[in-house]
């Protein structure tokens, strides 16, 4: 992750002025405002992906699926060389099959209302 959030920030494509993580989360509530919805609400959630647990398997298959795309994107970087990116790839596959693996996905959810033409803003 931390390799995906520098490529991202060498690239100009990142909302954290540090690139230490993604920057969406703490900002989107403020971009859904500045597109001029109101009453913007939010919603935490997470999906445990842990070994044993329904969501295991289709979450790993998307996860290597992620993978596999932003391989040639981190290399195009320069963050790291297909080799050592490849040897990192099947690292991460060999944990997320261990028996012992946990994992959770937060998540938010972020929405407003269109505002009503005429009617003051909330």
């Amino acid at each position: 992750m931390a390799l995906g959030c520098q490529a991202l920030t060498r690239a100009g494509q990142s909302l954290s002025p540090t690139g230490q993580h993604l920057g969406i989360t703490p900002v989107l509530p403020r971009l859904v405002r500045q597109a001029g919805f109101v009453d913007v609400r939010l919603r935490a959630t997470a999906i445990e992906w842990s070994m044993g647990t329904p969501r295991h398997y289709p979450v790993f298959k998307d996860f290597l699926i992620g993978l596999e795309l932003v391989l040639p994107f981190l290399e195009r970087q320069g963050l790291a060389t297909r080799a050592a990116l490849t040897t990192l790839y099947q690292q991460a596959v060999a944990e997320m099959q261990q028996e012992d693996f946990c994992a959770l996905w937060p998540l938010l959810t972020v929405w407003g209302r269109a505002p009503v033409l005429g009617t003051p803003e909330e």
